[in-house]
């Protein structure tokens, strides 16, 4: 063999690149018995382990990478770096090597086949929405947990899912597709790494891939398997790729009209071309199916005369309206719930990794700041059944004035505080929540109550309550936990790792509006360091599945029933660390909800969406 190999003019391909393995023995040990197929990304063998006497499989590369200048050294850099990735569903990377100069990698053998073999098996008829969860359950938590480590798998597909043969799931070829590619998905030939059917539009785009391109794989999967085809189909992979980044896909629920409302939402959610609107993990989008799965569908009630569709005694459809629209604006200003530690996870460490980040406060040292909300909602309710269609723009502003006072801080207990919020009302403000429930001006009461709050050195909540609790009145506890709340997401999460300028973490929790339970993500991404500042990027997404809302005020014969809600929103920070309290925030989030009014035997129809600008000033 020369060092510089001819080229076959039909081809391109180096001639000597141009083998079946075929009866070679690798590495010593392993016996290539024969190839089981061949593929866009290369050849895959059936090979057996004569050390341990055991079925193994070997994948080598296309022949088309090879004319990549530094193919070789990168390829065996990344397969080394995955043969070092356990999980228990990652087929496990067991060698690798090169063989008369061509690359290879050694992987575990499974006998169960692959989800592309099942799917094909039965014709395409859709697939039983538990048999999907049993799959793609796992896969979502596989995917998770190798995207924190900073891994995106790139080539998501039903081929890639395989079956040990106890039915066991395991997710192939992780990250080989970022050894194949030298930039985004394509190659230094032309050629794309991936499979169009299943890639997300930014992909096909050629831009920068992050984990929610594996969720819009993983998304696309679950669509074909719930409904018997993809999302989208084209005459050409580019005509595929072309309508993911000019349209959205069909509805699941046109397609299945049996599947629940929800569960056909977060499908749809996870295919968004804006990989922002997509779920905050691959976890939460399967929670959220799983979720929409376990609700219950209402049968489509008959219309009836508007005369016979009456609501319970004392309700009146603008009253109804109004407390809607309150309930909404509640559930804007702020989520509340019980005191939980946030997780905070390290998904990237960043450059030169040498700083641990803590904030170091002194007992005594008093912080004050100004926080501003802006809120732009419009509400729009009714229109079926004969009742006429609401529609409402409502401006919801607020101004607080907040001291933080340290008060112990210990190295076991963490730094406990004291925290005073002074509101300050604004022109034509009607302090929705008190209107709401007509029990008094709660938002004074709280106010003269401190809450007595502790961190950890990191920023992570431990506890936090009333001081005088016991004093406010009982119609003032649904909104307590709303002020808890807000001193919990004020102090920013650092994570426990040594981190550089380029460190990403992400910070999660479950909170809670009255019975309402609301997923929040919050992805920070270290700018700079500059004079000690902490200079950061802040992400953040809000969703809740399907769920029965308790709104104080709508009395027993009205009830809420929310079927989906998504907000997503970007700002910036700088914190101190010599400080609890941030030197400035700003954060702007846009919502989207959907829900059910309930009255008697009617049901209506809401729908909400929302923009809210959150500011921080340090005086």
């Amino acid at each position: 063999m020369t060092a510089d190999p001819s080229m076959d003019t039909r081809t391109g391909d180096p001639d000597r690149f141009r083998v079946d393995l075929t009866g070679h023995r690798l590495l010593g040990t392993y016996r290539v018995v024969r190839k089981l197929g061949e593929g866009g990304m290369g050849s895959v063998y059936l090979a057996q382990d004569e050390n341990l006497g055991r079925p193994v499989v070997v994948k080598v590369p296309h022949p088309r990478f090879f004319g990549e200048e530094g193919f070789r050294d990168r390829f065996m850099r990344e397969i080394a770096e995955l043969v070092r990735l356990e999980h228990p569903h990652i087929v496990r990377i067991l060698a690798r090597g090169e063989h008369d100069g061509l690359p290879f990698f050694v992987l575990q053998y499974l006998g169960g086949g692959s989800l592309e073999r099942r799917m094909n098996a039965r014709g395409g008829p859709p697939m039983d929405p538990e048999e999907v969860l049993s799959f793609a359950e796992i896969v979502a938590e596989t995917l998770d947990f190798v995207h924190a480590r900073g891994v995106v798998h790139r080539d998501v597909k039903p081929a890639n899912i395989l079956f040990s043969e106890t039915g066991h799931v395991f997710l192939s070829d992780f990250g080989v597709a970022k050894a194949l590619a030298s930039d985004g998905g394509i190659t230094g030939t032309g050629v794309m790494v991936g499979s169009p059917r299943y890639m997300a539009p930014e992909q096909g785009r050629g831009g920068d891939i992050g984990p929610a391109a594996d969720q819009y794989a993983l998304a696309t999967m679950i669509y074909e398997a719930l409904s018997g085809g993809p999302p989208f189909t084209g005459d050409t992979p580019i005509a595929i790729l072309l309508r993911k980044v000019q349209e959205d896909p069909s509805s699941l629920r046109e397609r299945m009209p049996r599947i629940p409302r929800a569960a056909a939402g977060a499908v749809m959610r996870a295919l968004s071309r804006d990989p922002a609107a997509r779920f905050p993990s691959c976890e939460a989008f399967v929670a959220a199916l799983r979720a929409g799965f376990s609700e219950t569908e209402t049968r489509e009630s008959p219309v009836v005369p508007a005369r016979r569709r009456r609501l319970p005694r004392g309700l009146e459809w603008a009253g109804v309206a109004a407390l809607v629209t309150l309930a909404v604006l509640a559930l804007f200003l702020r989520r509340s719930g019980p005191p939980a530690p946030p997780g905070v996870t390290l998904l990237s460490e960043g450059r030169e990794p040498r700083q641990v980040l803590r904030y170091r406060v002194s007992a005594g040292q008093v912080e004050h700041a100004t926080m501003t909300d802006l809120r732009k909602l419009t509400l729009r309710f009714g229109g079926e059944g004969g009742v006429p269609p609401i529609e409402r723009d409502t401006d919801q502003n607020s101004v607080v004035s907040a001291d933080l006072e340290v008060v112990h801080v210990r190295p076991r207990d963490g730094i406990e505080y004291l925290w005073r919020m002074r509101f300050e009302p604004q022109a034509g403000e009607d302090r929705p929540l008190v209107a709401a429930t007509g029990g008094g001006p709660f938002i004074d009461l709280l106010a003269d109550c401190p809450v007595r709050a502790r961190v950890d050195d990191r920023g992570v909540n431990v506890a936090a309550a009333f001081e005088n609790a016991d004093s406010l009145p009982a119609d003032a506890r649904p909104f307590m936990d709303s002020f808890i709340d807000t001193i919990r997401t004020i102090i920013v999460p650092l994570p426990r790792e040594p981190v550089g300028v380029g460190a990403r973490w992400e910070v999660s929790q479950v909170m809670g509006m009255m019975s309402l339970r609301i997923s929040h993500t919050a992805t920070y991404e270290l700018l700079a360091i500059e004079d000690g500042l902490l200079r950061i990027r802040v992400a953040a997404a809000e969703t809740a599945t399907a769920q029965s809302i308790s709104v104080p005020g709508m009395g027993d014969g009205a009830a809420m029933e929310l079927r989906s809600l998504y907000g997503h929103g970007e700002g910036a920070v700088t914190v101190d660390p010599s400080r609890l309290i941030p030197r400035a925030m700003s954060l702007a989030i846009r919502l989207e909800a959907t829900a059910e009014l309930v009255a008697g035997e009617v049901r209506q129809p809401l729908s909400l969406k929302g923009e809210m600008t959150s500011r921080i000033e340090a005086r």
